[in-house]
């Protein structure tokens, strides 16, 4: 597409319509940004936008939309909101902030989405190709909006990209040459009409791929591996459990990769960090990844076996007097929360709770029954939580803040204990987000 002098509205004046505003200005558009937030919420936002980019806030104006040559939407904006839904009938071009910055793609993209672990696993991605010695760019939902760092991808290997199935919503041509799904579980319902319309989203990671690019399926995940027989692009698959044909495994404390009809081993396992084995599905599903670039599988090792996991995502924070505090305040949905409380083997103090996104918490049931001593509930879902895990109730203690479930779990817990904040829910009842949850529980706990 020909930008210049072209009047390209966008909508979301968030980190993705900022980055997208002033990239579409410094190439020469005519950009108008709009947003429903008025100038006092916008003020820090507004300062970081370009000279000459107009504004319309407090409202969306049908005349930027439904003139425009074309409307960039970013992710925090639905898709379906009346001014888009009648700018698509007059056959506006309307496309993702993503979208927008695949057209000036230089490099091969890998890119990663799927329910949970997609920030675990981009990162350790990154870490390998820039230790095997690959230029890269990283972006997308991990940070940095792709169209802020477009500036950056002349003369990379590689630009590795989280992407989140909001962003996918607006693509037209993007295409990775690696597409990663990690795991597809119920989340974002708020939103999307649909569990179907999740699953949907998800899928178009791969709606361009061709006979000569790689989609990387988690073999464990039985809607993902189902997936493994559609798309046009090479299939590898990874599994904490099971021998795959083709793709990366564990086996007897080995990882095993199986590519091009070869096999290597690393026998490491036993000697991971605690937290880096907690990780282990989002470390195979990052080494299939790096092995199809190229990278040595010496440079793949000296990675994962310093990698201690990100913050806020099954991260160990504290004991005191015998009892370990986790903070897992990533976990927004209740897949996250299933898999954290799968992973340990002591009795648990489950702290849950938050704004809801339209969620079913029954799916907690039989994992809280078999592993967790008490679920302490906190947050505008807490009424919910409890109604779904009606036949729970005798576990189930009501608090009114996050402090105060802190130290209630504190005061039930035993030495060998563990104290896990993994909240199946969004944070923003409370929090500015998931982030600002997860420090102030560190600073709770450390103040215990």
């Amino acid at each position: 597409m020909d930008f210049l002098n072209k009047e390209i509205t966008v909508i979301g004046l968030g980190k993705s319509g900022i980055a997208a505003a002033n990239l579409l200005s410094e190439i020469g558009s005519i950009v108008t940004v709009t947003d429903i937030r008025g100038e006092e919420d916008l003020e820090e936002n507004i300062k970081r936008l370009n000279k000459g980019i107009a504004l319309r806030l407090s409202g969306h104006s049908e005349e930027d939309i439904l003139g425009a040559d074309l409307v960039v939407v970013s992710p925090g904006v639905d898709m379906r909101i009346p001014v888009l839904e009648k700018a698509r009938g007059a056959g506006v071009h309307i496309i993702s902030e993503v979208e927008l910055a695949y057209l000036f793609a230089e490099s091969p993209i890998i890119a990663v989405t799927g329910t949970n672990g997609k920030t675990t696993t981009t990162s350790i991605i990154a870490d390998i190709l820039l230790e095997g010695g690959k230029e890269i760019a990283l972006g997308g939902n991990i940070g940095f909006p792709l169209s802020e760092r477009v500036s950056e991808w002349r003369g990379k290997d590689f630009i590795v990209a989280e992407i989140s199935s909001f962003q996918l919503e607006g693509i037209e041509r993007f295409k990775p040459y690696i597409g990663v799904i990690l795991n597809i579980t119920p989340d974002h319902l708020d939103r999307h009409i649909d569990f179907d319309e999740y699953i949907n989203l998800k899928k178009r990671i791969y709606m361009n791929q061709t006979e000569e690019d790689y989609l990387v399926l988690n073999y464990d995940d039985p809607i993902t591996y189902g997936l493994s027989s559609e798309g046009k692009a090479k299939k590898l698959l990874f599994s904490t459990v099971e021998d795959v044909e083709e793709g990366v495994f564990i086996k007897g404390g080995e990882m095993i990769i199986r590519l091009n009809g070869t096999e290597q081993k690393i026998s490491f396992i036993s000697d991971l960090w605690v937290d880096t084995i907690r990780n282990i599905d989002n470390i195979i599903a990052a080494t299939a990844v790096c092995a199809v670039c190229g990278i040595d599988i010496d440079a793949i090792l000296r990675v994962i076996s310093r990698f201690k996991g990100l913050e806020h995502r099954i991260e160990f924070v504290r004991e005191v007097e015998g009892i370990k505090f986790i903070n897992d305040s990533k976990a927004t949905n209740v897949g996250a929360a299933i898999r954290a409380i799968q992973i340990f083997d002591d009795p648990i103090l489950l702290i849950a709770g938050g704004r809801d996104k339209e969620s079913n918490y029954s799916l907690l049931k039989d994992v809280i029954e078999k592993k967790v001593k008490r679920l302490i509930l906190f947050g505008e879902a807490k009424d919910k939580i409890k109604s779904a895990l009606n036949d729970l109730k005798e576990l189930i203690v009501e608090v009114d803040s996050l402090k105060d479930a802190i130290y209630t779990a504190f005061s039930m817990g035993l030495p060998g204990d563990v104290v896990l904040f993994s909240p199946a829910c969004a944070s923003f009842d409370m929090f500015r987000d998931y982030k600002d949850r997860g420090n102030s529980f560190k600073e709770i706990v450390r103040c215990l």
